[in-house]
């Protein structure tokens, strides 16, 4: 995987690109002076009705994506899913030797401890 893109320029691009990306924002904090935000960033069904080459880098790793925002306005990575990967497209024929992996939702989560 190629390395990933300032979280400030995902949040700014899904928040310019609601149909590309969904952003959902959960306060910590309220009651206290001190209000810490989570971006939880997903790209809606409208999203997959886009051909493949059009999918912008920014979409390909939005689905779980989770970001972290800090009372000073630093924003970082709190949880980094998979890449989105493409199934075999429908109109193309499978080649003669194909190796199949099962996918498990939820099988491999990855987090950050935010201090």
């Amino acid at each position: 995987m190629t390395a990933l893109p300032p979280p400030a320029d995902v949040l700014s691009f899904a928040i310019a690109t609601p149909k590309l990306i969904k952003v959902t924002t959960e306060m910590i904090g309220e009651v206290s002076p001190v209000v810490e935000r989570f971006h939880t960033l997903n790209y809606p069904e409208e999203a997959n009705e886009q051909p493949h080459d059009d999918w912008h880098p920014h979409t390909l790793i939005a689905r779980g994506l989770v970001l972290h925002e800090t009372t000073g306005g630093d924003i970082t990575y709190a949880l980094i899913p998979h890449v989105k990967f493409f199934g075999w497209p429908a109109a193309e024929t499978l080649p003669e030797t194909v190796t199949f992996h099962r996918k498990v939702d939820g099988s491999c989560v990855h987090a950050t401890v935010l201090q």
